[in-house]
């Protein structure tokens, strides 16, 4: 079973309670190397009438780190806070969630001689960095943050994600 340690934090000014859920890099191999994922919730603001379904938002990119978006969505679905949380995922190799980065002189390199140079330093296995990974994330979070079902949220790639999402998780969806 999962579990999600959050705790008061601030993001950008906003209030917030964040953690991470610690998840398999390779879900075939549950017992292989675990990568934690940074999550960020807006707590509904007025509690006597919170409704059990969160938010989840979906950054767009791909590539988008969803909890450096915490101070503006935080402003333009505070409508929404009052009485849902709006929760924030970091994808598996962006933001706080085991970022995937690569340090490599680029000048005179093409994009193939680029592209194997980075995987040889990346810090994961690249293999499980695609959006059917970072959906079954999603849903560990939400299972770790105890909602049955949730709202689904997400604007150009997001929207694909939250496509993807949908389809595999179609049991854990209120409205998309």
């Amino acid at each position: 079973p999962l579990a999600v340690l959050l705790a008061a934090c601030s993001v950008g000014g906003v209030h917030a309670q964040c953690g991470t859920v610690t998840v398999p890099e390779n879900r075939a191999v549950p017992s292989g190397p675990q990568i934690s994922l940074n999550v960020v919730v807006l707590p509904a603001t007025k509690r006597s009438v919170r409704r059990a379904d969160g938010v989840f938002y979906i950054a767009g990119g791909p590539g988008g780190v969803d909890t450096e978006l915490v101070p503006s969505y935080a402003q333009l679905y505070a409508a929404v806070n009052v009485h849902r949380d709006l929760v924030f995922v970091d994808q598996r190799g962006v933001g706080g969630s085991n970022p995937l980065s690569c340090r490599v002189a680029t000048q005179g390199l093409s994009v193939e001689e680029l592209v194997a140079a980075c995987l040889g330093v990346t810090n994961g296995d690249v293999t499980h960095y695609r959006t059917p990974d970072a959906m079954d994330d999603l849903d560990a979070v939400r299972q770790a943050l105890g909602y049955a079902r949730i709202d689904v949220w997400g604007g150009s790639y997001g929207a694909t994600a939250v496509q993807v999402y949908v389809r595999w998780h179609t049991e854990t969806v209120r409205t998309a």
